[in-house]
């Protein structure tokens, strides 16, 4: 095996991680994401503004920091790090939202699972597409979207 083939299939090897890393968050977040406002308003007894003020501020986040997260990883070039750090987010807002009893500890809690979800969003792209060079980009790209889909 040559130097190339075995650049090749690191490459893929990266990608098929990162693609079934991010298959198993999406299907976290989109396992907790229907039963939230439910848990919400009938276990927390948040009012519906409560809601929309928590789930806006999220999206909000999510949106800013994936904006901030491509600057600060094309700046540092620590894309691994940056990508790890933001799933780490995202999974302890996660688990420790089944132990929160009000409206500001489920606010923070939601704010950190978005900047962690917006924190890996970029950098993961970008990690993607280094990783798999021009030629074969799409392809990749495309395999790390299904197992996100």
């Amino acid at each position: 095996m040559d130097n190339k083939q075995k650049q090749n299939k690191n490459a893929f090897s990266n990608i098929k991680t990162l693609g079934w890393v991010a298959f198993f968050g999406g299907l976290s977040q989109d396992m907790i994401q229907p039963i939230l406002p439910t848990f919400y308003t009938q276990i927390l007894g948040l009012s519906k503004e409560t809601v929309g003020l928590i789930e806006g501020s999220v999206t909000t986040i999510v949106s800013i920091m994936r904006i901030v997260s491509g600057i600060i990883s094309d700046k540092l070039g620590k894309r691994k790090s940056i990508v790890f750090i933001g799933y780490l987010f995202s999974a302890i807002g996660r688990i420790f939202l089944s132990l929160t009893n009000g409206a500001a500890m489920t606010f923070g809690l939601r704010f950190t699972d978005g900047i962690g979800k917006g924190l890996k969003d970029a950098p993961r792209d970008a990690l993607v597409a280094k990783s798999s060079g021009m030629k074969v980009w799409a392809i990749h790209s495309d395999f790390k979207e299904c197992l996100i889909r």
